[in-house]
Order: structure tokens, then C-alpha cells, then sequence
């Protein structure tokens, strides 16, 4: 897109997000997965972890590892949930709780 502001473009997306979200959760209920898989792939915001320095991480807090858990049903594929947080127990109870509201 030519001629849009990044923050135009940044504020469209978390709309589009929570819609997304609110959309998801009310569809998303009761379903009859057998078979889920839960993946951790990694990814960073700004930068890894170890090469956050004290003056990025005062410019962007966010800095940091991130890891995006995606629960997908082994036979139909579906991604009843997904979420960016981090690798550790609160990240991933909150990923089950979803999984267990949408199951």
C-alpha cells in the first residue's frame, strides 16, 4: 500500500485481531478434536533475548524472545487456538485453558 501511515496500518491490524479473536472464541466451541498437537516454534520481537542491550530495551520493552504456541488438530488440521508468549508453565497453562474452553 502506497500513501497509508504505519500506525494506520498497525491500528487496522489490531482491529482486525481482536475481531478475529471475538469471532474465534464464540465459533470455537465444543469441538471434537481427537488428536492435538501443540508446536512452540521461537521468534523475537525487535531482537533475541541476548542481544537486547540496555538502550533498546529502554526504547521498546517488548524486546525480547517470544514463542508462538499453536495447538493444531492432527486430523483435520485446524488451530483451534494460538497465542504469543513466553516458553514457560504460565504461557503454556494459558495455551491449555484455551484448549480446553474450545474442546
Amino acid at each position: 500500500m502506497k500513501g497509508v501511515s504505519k500506525k494506520a496500518v498497525m491500528r487496522l491490524l489490531v482491529e482486525a485481531g481482536a475481531v478475529a479473536t471475538a469471532y474465534q472464541e464464540e465459533i470455537f466451541r465444543n469441538l471434537n478434536c481427537k488428536r492435538l498437537q501443540l508446536d512452540d516454534p521461537s521468534a523475537f520481537i525487535a531482537a533475541k533475548q541476548k542481544n537486547v542491550t540496555e538502550e533498546m530495551a529502554a526504547k521498546n520493552p517488548a524486546a525480547r524472545d517470544a514463542w508462538l504456541w499453536v495447538a493444531i488438530d492432527a486430523d483435520t488440521k485446524l488451530v483451534p487456538c494460538c497465542a504469543l508468549g513466553n516458553r514457560d508453565a504460565p504461557g503454556l497453562q494459558g495455551v491449555l485453558w484455551m484448549i480446553w474452553r474450545a474442546v
